[in-house]
């Protein structure tokens, strides 16, 4: 629904997230959140990953929007402009270098 859809399709989605009944559901709709190709929902699925995913589902938006080819340099260039908010969110967390290296290995 987000890939072909607008904001109202990514509005209920995220809604799914966050009040999903287990956490396959949770992980699917986070999934769904970074399949979008407008550029400001990009930026708005960036900020809900920043200031609400807790730090154990943010390898499944960010690997996501990794296969995105509509977020792929998105994703690139605002992990790099937020590389210390990105760290500091992962802090105490061994799972950041992984997804530094997963990240890495794409060709971009």
């Amino acid at each position: 629904a987000v890939r072909e859809g607008g904001r109202a399709e990514w509005e209920a989605v995220k809604q799914i997230s966050v009040k999903a009944k287990n956490p396959s559901q949770e992980t699917a709709a986070l999934r769904g959140l970074a399949q979008t190709k407008d550029a400001q929902i990009l930026k708005d699925t960036w900020t809900y990953m920043m200031e609400e995913v807790r730090v154990t589902d943010l390898d499944y938006l960010i690997a996501t929007l990794g296969d995105n080819p509509h977020a792929r340099r998105f994703v690139v260039e605002r992990f790099k402009a937020d590389y210390e908010l990105v760290s500091k969110k992962y802090e105490g967390n061994y799972m950041f270098q992984e997804v530094v290296e997963v990240r890495a290995d794409y060709r971009w």
